[in-house]
């Protein structure tokens, strides 16, 4: 099974930071923000192994990176003009991202 590699645990020390990211934290306790947003970034990973070897028309942005027809975020091998449109077979997940080969 592919791997994910970068660093995608975001550990928040204090209940303080945690409000100041999510609104919600205000009015629910704060290890339920914790477990939903833990089960936010284990769905998105899954669905971007999911994505892996299969052909993604990609609308480039700036900075190397693009968006799939899904949303997700790609990081492309090449620096391509923002606004173009390409075809990419991602080969790997990189800190929250797919990345082409």
């Amino acid at each position: 099974m592919p791997t994910i590699s970068g660093n995608r645990s975001r550990k928040h020390n204090s209940s303080r930071r945690l409000r100041t990211i999510s609104p919600l934290c205000n009015s629910v306790s704060i290890s339920v923000c914790r477990r939903l947003r833990a089960a936010g970034e284990a769905a998105l990973d899954r669905y971007l192994v999911s994505q892996l070897g299969r052909r993604q028309r990609v609308l480039v942005e700036r900075g190397g990176v693009g968006r799939t027809e899904g949303f997700a975020a790609m990081r492309l091998g090449a620096e391509l003009g923002p606004g173009s449109l390409v075809e990419i077979t991602p080969a790997t997940v990189r800190d929250g991202m797919l990345a082409a080969a």
